[in-house]
């Protein structure tokens, strides 16, 4: 089994040496995509890469397909690997993400175990409590004071997504407008309701407002059409992104505990104000009873 890690990136030095450390020693190979970064994305992730491509040098390049970075990889492992005669699986991993409670290897044991070719998780956001949150002082992007991994420490449920699946002839990202491509098919054992058993994603995408700031001005982030977001200026990106910022829909990171409080509220399907009462007493017991401290992160090991 060969287990390959899909990581298109840019600008996200502040993150990557935490992320790369991370997973390297969870893969067996990295195959990434480099955006023509403007800060030193490109020389971090070339010495963990088994293949590097950066978008200026790829004379294929296709701006009108939605996710080529993702082709590009894909086309790269089928290529390099003989994926007919062995079982060579696709790992999506970003440069602003971690893995919580599964190895990318456990996710595809278990996931072949039960006769499936693809995997479905949970995506969390990871942010700052809004008891002690950023500002202008103490966002120091993009060299903080602390690992980041230690700075956001509250998560939340974002999304279900594709985290893994089998290469096979008949997957394609031509046609794919989600970093997962067409003809895996979904995974029927994780639809009806959420567990803990799920594998489970440590999204940084929205760690800092000035680390946002700055990525949204060197392209790294797109504009919604669904929002009145605004980066003109940090307190502009805090009101207009609160639900980031200013959250109190969080819970601290405790570990497989706070997983299994995640599955209780989604699989209980709480209306706003019994929402509201939750996060409440947990943050009132943060800022009471732990005095603001939480232990320290502790990460899955191994392949």
């Amino acid at each position: 089994m060969k287990i390959i890690g899909l990581m298109p990136v840019k600008n996200e030095a502040d993150l990557l040496p935490e992320v790369i450390s991370h997973v390297k020693a969870l893969v067996d190979d990295i195959i990434v995509y480099e955006g023509n970064s403007v800060d030193d994305t490109y020389n971090l992730v070339k010495e963990c890469a088994t293949h590097i491509m950066r978008q200026a040098d790829d004379p294929q390049y296709n701006l009108n397909m939605a996710r080529y970075s993702y082709h590009y990889m894909l086309e790269i492992i089928k290529k390099n690997y003989d994926y007919n005669r062995d079982d060579v699986w696709g790992v999506i991993t970003m440069g602003d993400r971690f893995f919580l409670n599964k190895t990318p290897r456990k996710i595809v044991e278990d996931a072949e175990n039960e006769g499936f070719v693809s995997v479905e998780g949970i995506k969390t956001e990871f942010l700052r409590c809004r008891a002690d949150p950023w500002t202008e002082e103490n966002d120091t992007f993009p060299e903080y004071s602390k690992s980041l991994r230690h700075l956001c420490r509250w998560t939340r449920y974002y999304e279900r997504q594709i985290f893994a699946f089998k290469i096979t002839d008949s997957i394609d990202y031509r046609m794919s407008s989600y970093p997962w491509p067409k003809g895996i098919g979904r995974s029927p054992q994780y639809f009806k309701q959420f567990t803990a058993d799920m594998p489970f994603h440590e999204h940084q995408g929205k760690r800092s407002p000035n680390a946002l700031m700055w990525r949204y001005r060197n392209g790294s982030v797109g504009t919604s059409y669904k929002h009145n977001h605004s980066y003109e200026s940090f307190e502009s990106v805090v009101n207009t992104f609160k639900g980031f910022y200013r959250s109190n829909s969080c819970i601290p990171w405790l570990g497989m505990e706070s997983l299994y409080q995640i599955v209780e509220m989604k699989n209980k399907r709480m209306g706003k104000k019994e929402q509201q009462v939750y996060f409440d007493s947990i943050e009132e017991n943060f800022i009471n009873v732990q005095h603001r401290r939480l232990p320290e992160r502790v990460d899955i090991r191994g392949r």
